[in-house]
């Protein structure tokens, strides 16, 4: 009688777990999704298959420059694969993708017209190399409140809508489907208890006057922040904020939401939980990534 059932649980488990090949043709805004989503996938039974054509900070206009140059040179090749040197069009061509996401860069995700007419090439080379994957867009989030490019952008509410905006534009106009990460950024915002507000001058000071490997307290955050980086120019270390990448909070509820969008499965009942989290916050951003798929139109 156990072995019948050891067996039916077996078979169970087989017609629940799932099997996604993605590739992300994008930045470092998918380049976050490296550790949470493929370990909330593991946990979870399913298999997930995660491949970036990802620069840092690139945008629609660069990725289809860089295909241009590769289609018009033999020899160059601006992405990497498994350690390779390899061109965009071998890595469309290189799985059967059930997906391919494209996103903007954030700095013109909030900007009109800032996806055209290079989204449109993009998009048609896409298809060229992958024509049975299905195009998704990645809508991503507001920056931080203390990110002082908000005030010349006309703030955070401003920023978050010109990026609701673009991204609907998008999707109308192809089809496509969007992944609301952004969304799940800004219910985040308004359901965790402790709101983020900015830090007092007195205490970023204070932190960068204890040198480094101090840390500062930034309640609320579900951005990196303030923190100890390396400056590229001067190869010292500097206290500095980022106020656009996520943190680990940040970056488990980004996975929860690709996640559920990608297995079609609720985040609620996601298992997995970033060590650092706490597990009421984990529950708390397992929700918002829900309502995100959920009320995302």
């Amino acid at each position: 009688m156990k072995k019948i059932m050891f067996v039916m649980a077996l078979a169970a488990f087989a017609l629940s777990a799932a099997e996604v090949k993605v590739l992300t043709i994008g930045n470092s805004f998918t380049h976050s999704l490296r550790g949470s989503l493929p370990a909330i996938a593991k946990a979870q039974g399913d298999k997930l298959t995660l491949v970036f054509a990802n620069h840092g900070g690139c945008t629609i206009q660069r990725h289809w420059k860089y295909a241009e140059q590769e289609e018009a040179k033999a020899e160059v090749k601006r992405y990497k694969h498994n350690g390779k040197a390899v061109k965009l069009r071998d890595m469309l061509q290189a799985e059967k993708w059930d997906i391919i996401t494209i996103q903007q860069a954030s700095p013109k995700s909030w900007v009109k017209g800032s996806f055209y007419p290079e989204l449109d090439k993009l998009v048609a080379y896409v298809k060229k190399y992958a024509p049975d994957a299905e195009i998704v867009f990645q809508q991503t989030w507001a920056y931080r409140s203390d990110d002082p490019r908000l005030h010349k952008w006309g703030g955070q509410k401003a920023m978050y809508e010109g990026i609701c905006n673009n991204y609907k534009e998008a999707s109308a106009k192809f089809g496509f489907r969007v992944i609301p990460a952004g969304l799940a950024v800004e219910l985040a915002r308004e359901a965790q208890p402790v709101k983020f507000t900015s830090i007092a001058p007195e205490e970023i000071q204070k932190a960068k006057d204890a040198g480094k490997g101090s840390r500062l307290e930034q309640p609320g955050s579900l951005f990196t922040g303030w923190h100890w980086g390396m400056n590229r120019k001067t190869k010292q270390p500097e206290f500095r904020r980022d106020s656009i990448h996520l943190n680990a909070r940040g970056r488990y509820l980004q996975a929860c939401v690709w996640y559920g969008f990608l297995f079609k499965k609720s985040p609620l009942d996601i298992k997995y939980k970033s060590p650092s989290l706490k597990e009421d916050d984990a529950a708390m951003l397992r929700k918002c990534a829900d309502r995100a798929l959920k009320e995302y139109k």
